[in-house]
């Protein structure tokens, strides 16, 4: 449902019609769910917009500069910020929907955002706490950060990166030292021990 307020938005009057059309979309796809959380590979909002890929990443970015979304490249996640400020979620059927939602998706550093929303909003719900857990345990294993830009360059990305995986080659700790006893005990060029 679209708010019939939402013309009269001052953020949304200062947008292109092109950056319009798009946010409208992101509210009112086929690919969208009750959270306003969900995953859209870019091909397809092009493909459903009749848009070349690289507009798509230019209006997508003026899109996280002004503050309406947030896309997660890596896991192709988009999460519309005020979504669920204007769309309501039931103590039923609704809530329930939420819960099936956040458990087929992917893991994203976008959770916390969410979940910071969702405990603001609906902090008695079920899917409240299912979601605090999976914040909890996302932050256990994330102590890095990788910085990335939007996709029109102009705005920085931070993605959080595992602590045990090595920034420089991708492998954990717990590889890179088997790896090196291995190689010592000469079994990495198949000698026998």
């Amino acid at each position: 449902k679209i708010e019939v307020g939402i013309w009269d938005s001052p953020k949304i009057r200062a947008l292109d019609d092109g950056c319009k059309l798009a946010f409208i979309y992101l509210i009112a796809n086929k690919h969208g769910n009750v959270l306003g959380y969900y995953l859209l590979p870019l091909p397809y909002m092009a493909d459903d917009l009749g848009w070349s890929i690289d507009r798509v990443k230019k209006v997508m970015g003026k899109l996280e500069a002004h503050g309406f979304i947030s896309y997660d490249p890596h896991t192709r996640i988009v999460w519309i910020r005020n979504y669920l400020r204007y769309h309501t979620i039931k103590k039923n059927q609704t809530e329930i929907s939420a819960l099936e939602v956040l458990k087929a998706l992917p893991r994203s550093p976008l959770l916390e955002g969410l979940y910071a929303v969702v405990k603001e909003e609906y902090p008695a719900m079920k899917f409240c706490s299912y979601l605090s857990s999976l914040v909890t345990e996302s932050s256990l294993w994330r102590d890095e950060t990788d910085t990335d830009q939007s996709p029109n360059g102009d705005i920085s990305i931070s993605i959080s990166r595992s602590k045990s995986v090595s920034k420089s080659n991708g492998y954990t700790k717990e590889f890179e030292e088997f790896w090196s006893v291995f190689k010592e005990l000469g079994r990495a060029e198949g000698k026998p021990l």
